[in-house]
């Protein structure tokens, strides 16, 4: 038989954990293979569950967590500060450090893998890691190809003189990299002073596309062949990534949300409808087709860092609405949204 006490602690936790689970702020959320949500957060926590309350689970590591994605296979990988890579076999229910970067002051902010065997995990100061083994080895180099062209020239300066002070100043020169997404086995990259650029070789080298813009971008999602970028105070891009090829003049649309906030992520929720989540509490979508913005949804919290949705094929065998397709995460932990009408 069960004691009293027992009983009381066991429900003490489940409330504290439920509380805790509400009160994290999350960075970063996909919807499983399992039919769950799972959600990265500060402290090295990731968050579990079909819905509310969320399951607490503590990870090898105390430092925030930044990004999660999972492989075809199943396996679930997340990135946080101190260069720390972590992974799950079981669907998030227990997690393994599998590299921690000599550097510790130096975050991760996004991974991301082709397939089972090739993986990428990027973050602050230029840092890119690369596996080709399922994550057992990851790797770093240093990539030229994501600056721009007069820092490429100046750099090729020095490197006539001195192949260690060209390497020392490309470490230092490297920009924010924020995140990195593949399509159609094409990479792209996003990040400070304005980086956008892609990889047809599996990121062994980078070919920059130059937009009017030197903010920091963080994020990029597609919509169709449309490429999609945004960054700081609003500003939005669009390129048709399938026409962009290597040293061609790039054509692209500025947009501009009517709201100057900075943009953290962007959702393509179907065809034609594009989420736009950022420092605010307005939850902004826009019609692809007639490039017109307007409010989704309004949340609680001032700050929203990420959104996912459930794939088409969990949302119609969800035993919930579908107004459960769509989660933010953010200062409140993973709250939920919905789906258009």
């Amino acid at each position: 038989m069960v004691s009293v006490k027992s009983l009381l602690f066991i429900l003490l936790t489940s409330v504290l954990g439920a509380a805790q689970a509400k009160n994290l702020l999350a960075l970063d959320l996909i919807y499983s293979q399992s039919n769950e949500w799972l959600a990265v957060a500060d402290r090295g926590v990731v968050l579990k569950g079909d819905k509310p309350p969320f399951k607490s689970i503590h990870t090898p590591s105390d430092l925030m967590l930044t990004a999660i994605t999972q492989k075809p296979n199943g396996e679930v990988w997340a990135v946080g500060h101190a260069s720390r890579i972590l992974m799950s076999t079981d669907q998030g229910e227990q997690w393994h450090q599998v590299f921690a970067g000599e550097e510790s002051s130096i975050p991760l902010l996004d991974v991301e893998f082709i397939n089972n065997e090739i993986g990428f995990a990027i973050g602050a100061y230029g840092a890119f890691y690369r596996t080709k083994d399922g994550g057992n080895h990851w790797h770093k180099s240093y990539h030229p190809g994501l600056l721009p062209q007069a820092d490429k020239d100046y750099l090729a300066e020095i490197r006539a003189e001195s192949e260690q002070d060209y390497l020392a100043e490309l470490k230092f020169m490297l920009p924010h990299l924020n995140q990195i997404k593949v399509k159609d086995q094409r990479l792209y990259i996003v990040g400070e002073l304005g980086l956008v650029a892609y990889s047809d070789n599996s990121g062994d080298s980078w070919q920059r596309i130059e937009l009017d813009y030197q903010g920091s971008f963080y994020d990029l999602t597609f919509v169709g062949d449309d490429l999609y970028v945004a960054g700081m105070r609003g500003h939005i891009y669009r390129l048709p990534s399938a026409k962009i090829k290597a040293d061609e003049t790039v054509t692209y649309q500025a947009l501009n949300l009517p709201e100057p906030i900075n943009i953290n992520k962007l959702l393509a929720l179907d065809a034609n409808t594009l989420l736009i989540a950022g420092n605010s509490q307005t939850l902004w979508q826009l019609n692809t087709t007639n490039k017109v913005f307007s409010p989704f949804y309004q949340t609680s919290s001032q700050t929203q860092v990420s959104i996912a949705k459930m794939p088409n094929d969990a949302t119609q065998a969800s035993a919930e609405s579908s107004k459960a397709c769509v989660r933010i995460a953010g200062e409140n932990g993973m709250s939920e949204v919905g789906c258009a009408q």
